[in-house]
Order: C-alpha cells, then sequence, then structure tokens
C-alpha cells in the first residue's frame, strides 16, 4: 500500500504560487525568468548521454523499425528525454498490457494544437492519441521549435502489477485498488509547470516505481535523471537520436547487436 504524501506539485500546479492564473498563464509568465537562470548554468549540461562501460552501440540509419507496438506480450515502460545545452524534457510511454496505451508529457504542449485532434487531460493522452516514437521525437525537433540537439529513448519490461499501480495514478491522481481517496491537493499532479518535468518525473519513479525504476533524489536536469538510471536501473535498450534522425542503439553487455528489424 503506498501511503498518501502531499505531492510538491499541489502547490505549483494549483496555483499556490501563481493564485488566479490559469496554467497556460504561469507557464507563460515562469518562462522567460526560468530561461535566464538556465542560461547561466548551461555549460554545465552535456551535448550527448555517454553510455555504461561494456554497452554496445550500433548506428541506424533508419530507426523506425524499431519500434513497434503490434502484438506485444509484455508491458514496455519507456522514458523519453529530449535535450540541449539551455534546457531538456524527460516524459514516459506505457505500453501494454494488450493494446492499452498512457503517455504521460509533463510540462510540454504536445497535443494542444486543435489542429490533431488529440485529447490531453492533465499532460496525459490516452490509447489511440498517444504518439508513435518518431512522432513524438519529430515534434520535439520540428514543431515544438526546441532546437534539440538530441532525443534519447530508454526502455524496460516491467511487471504487470507496477504497471497497473503506474497507469492507476496516471488517470486518477492516486492507486484506487490500494488506498483510500486522499484530499485533491494530496493526489499526485500530473499537470506540471513547464521546466518542471524531471523533478516530476523523479517523483513519479520514487513513489510508484517500485524497486524496478526509480531515482536515488530529484534532479531538476532530465539528463541527470538518464544517466543514474542507466547506470542503477540498467534499461533493456537504449535508442540515442542524433539531429540527423540516424540513431545509435546501445544494448547492455554480452547482448547480441540489434538490426534495424529488430522489435522491443
Amino acid at each position: 500500500m503506498i501511503t498518501p504524501q502531499r505531492s510538491v506539485w499541489a502547490t505549483v500546479a494549483k496555483g499556490i504560487i501563481l493564485p488566479d492564473m490559469n496554467r497556460r498563464m504561469r507557464h507563460t509568465l515562469t518562462m522567460p525568468l526560468l530561461l535566464a537562470c538556465l542560461s547561466a548554468v548551461s555549460a554545465c549540461i552535456p551535448l550527448s548521454p555517454k553510455a555504461p562501460k561494456g554497452w554496445h552501440g550500433t548506428k541506424v540509419e533508419n530507426p523506425a523499425p524499431l519500434f513497434d507496438d503490434q502484438e506485444r506480450h509484455s508491458i514496455l515502460f519507456q522514458l523519453l528525454f529530449g535535450y540541449r545545452r539551455v534546457w531538456g524534457h524527460s516524459a514516459l510511454r506505457l505500453i501494454g498490457p494488450g493494446d492499452h496505451k498512457i503517455f504521460w508529457d509533463p510540462g510540454s504542449h504536445y497535443g494542444d494544437s486543435k489542429r490533431l485532434n488529440i485529447k490531453r487531460i492533465k499532460d496525459v493522452i490516452f490509447e489511440h492519441d498517444v504518439p508513435s516514437i518518431m512522432t513524438y521525437m519529430n515534434y520535439r525537433y520540428d514543431e515544438a521549435a526546441l532546437l534539440e540537439t538530441h532525443f534519447t529513448v530508454m526502455e524496460w519490461y516491467i511487471s504487470d502489477d507496477t504497471a497497473a499501480d503506474m497507469r492507476r495514478v496516471l488517470i486518477h491522481g492516486y492507486d484506487p485498488e490500494n488506498e483510500p481517496e486522499p484530499p485533491p491537493l494530496e493526489k499526485f499532479q500530473t499537470d506540471v509547470p513547464t521546466f518542471f518535468c524531471s523533478a516530476a518525473m523523479c517523483e513519479f519513479l520514487q513513489k510508484y516505481g517500485r524497486n524496478e525504476i526509480t531515482a536515488s533524489k530529484t534532479y531538476n536536469y532530465p539528463h541527470h535523471l538518464l544517466n543514474e538510471l542507466w547506470h542503477t536501473h540498467p534499461p533493456q535498450r537504449v535508442i540515442v537520436f542524433n539531429s540527423d534522425r540516424t540513431a545509435t542503439v546501445y544494448l547492455p553487455p554480452d547482448t547480441r547487436q540489434p538490426t534495424a528489424c529488430d522489435n522491443p
């Protein structure tokens, strides 16, 4: 049973810091200040992640066939990281069981455009509206005009119980099968202000990743979370995209090299 705790996002997402302002206005007002702060420390952010010793890296010119969500019998948990020197972003996709899909894109705006006709509720997108890896990668590189230089996908197969807990929390803000409904401000807040995606992702993993995928502390920069997980909770596979849309696929030690036709 997970003990209800007051989410750090209850303070921010509910507008205690900036009351009487809707989500979009809070994002607009905080962005210039946060950009200035991030720019001051931008030299500390690397341009690309570094694989742990022993991991195999193979360049793939056409990475699209690497991602096939059809006929999947295991539950796949994917963390997505986009970044450049001044900023970064983290999101997650949960694929399975069966045809179920859920996508959490904290603090970003994929699906906000009316032309996409996507139902996005508190930064969460469900089922057929969940973007493919290639669609979201192209959005980060092109449509969002974020000028990101790298996009990384980390993949784990997780247990049914952990996946079910995560899915319920992303939908309800708590786990209705294992805990009583908490007050609104104590629910997990999926609606996250811009630039707080990494801290929110760390909190989510700490509370609901059990021992399968968790963060030892809260990170402000996504690449710090990426590096910790790569070393402490090694994924089954890591795909690092470059700005030219090619990718390098990394596999753990003692595994064979992938081909462009391999499925996760």
